[in-house]
C-alpha cells in the first residue's frame, strides 16, 4: 500500500531565513510558487536532498504546522471519505496530518 515517503511539510513564519537555513544542511530549491488551496494563498518553497524533500510553507491562513506526505499505490478503504482525486488528507488518532498522494505501481 505505501510506497515511500514522499516529503515532510513546514509552516514557517520567514520563509528567505528558513531556506537559508535549509540549504545550509544541504538541501536544494527546486521549486518555489504561490498556490491557492480553497481560498488560502501558500507561499511554497520545496527543497531536496538525496534522501528526500522538503515543504516549507508560509501563510497567514490556518494551517496545520507540520504533515507528512505518502505516495501509494491503493488507497485505504479507512480513508476513503477524506479523499479529493489521486489525493488524500486527513488526521491520524492523535491529530497528527498526513497527506497521500496515489501513484503508479
Amino acid at each position: 500500500m505505501i510506497k515511500n515517503i514522499r516529503h515532510i511539510g513546514i509552516k514557517v513564519k520567514n520563509l528567505p531565513k528558513m531556506i537559508t537555513f535549509y540549504r545550509n544542511l544541504g538541501f536544494q530549491v527546486f521549486s518555489h510558487t504561490t498556490e491557492n488551496w480553497g481560498g488560502r494563498e501558500l507561499e511554497i518553497c520545496k527543497l531536496k536532498t538525496d534522501f528526500g524533500m522538503l515543504e516549507l510553507i508560509k501563510t497567514k491562513s490556518k494551517w496545520p504546522q507540520y504533515h507528512s506526505c505518502w505516495s501509494v499505490r491503493k488507497f485505504p478503504e479507512m480513508i476513503s471519505a477524506a479523499r479529493k482525486g489521486d489525493t488524500a488528507y486527513f488526521k491520524d488518532p492523535e491529530g497528527n496530518y498526513i497527506e497521500m498522494v496515489k501513484v503508479a505501481s
